[in-house]
């Protein structure tokens, strides 16, 4: 039980990350302006002579222990690059895509992006995102939510 909570808690955790910052626009480096396919800064995780390249979603920096030590047990270097959803989302619509792969906050910044090229062959969800819904007690009992499950 105890696993489940802590599990649990860093669940919630990333989700309140991803919301406060996938609705960003701008990218990681400050310049919101000019081409979505513009470089961000790139943080290469490990050292090696096999790369993988990932466009990510910023809330994914708090995750580079886990690829960092992924990266030395497996010996590949991992270059992210972290722009914001709707960075991802333009530069994945771009003819000129330099990746070998792309993570960001929700497959729906992939999937619109990746609308018209069709280059995303294999996709995996690594969370599921809950939907929270906030409502007003007053409106919360005039619809009769209160008290049963809804």
């Amino acid at each position: 039980m105890k696993g489940k909570k802590h599990f649990f808690i860093l669940t919630l955790i990333l989700v309140l990350i991803a919301s406060m910052l996938s609705g960003c626009s701008g990218s990681i480096n400050g310049n919101s302006k000019g081409s979505s396919v513009n470089k961000g800064s790139v943080t290469k995780l490990g050292n090696s002579s096999k790369k993988i390249s990932i466009l990510s979603g910023s809330e994914n920096s708090e995750l580079e222990p886990i690829l960092t030590e992924y990266s030395k047990k497996n010996h590949v270097e991992i270059d992210m690059t972290y722009k914001g959803s709707l960075d991802i989302m333009r530069a994945l619509a771009e003819e000129d895509f330099n990746y070998d792969a792309v993570w960001p906050a929700s497959s729906v910044w992939m999937n619109a992006g990746d609308e018209k090229l069709h280059r995303i062959k294999h996709a995996e969800s690594i969370s599921i995102t809950p939907v929270i819904f906030g409502i007003k007690k007053s409106k919360a009992e005039e619809l009769g939510f209160v008290g049963k499950d809804v």
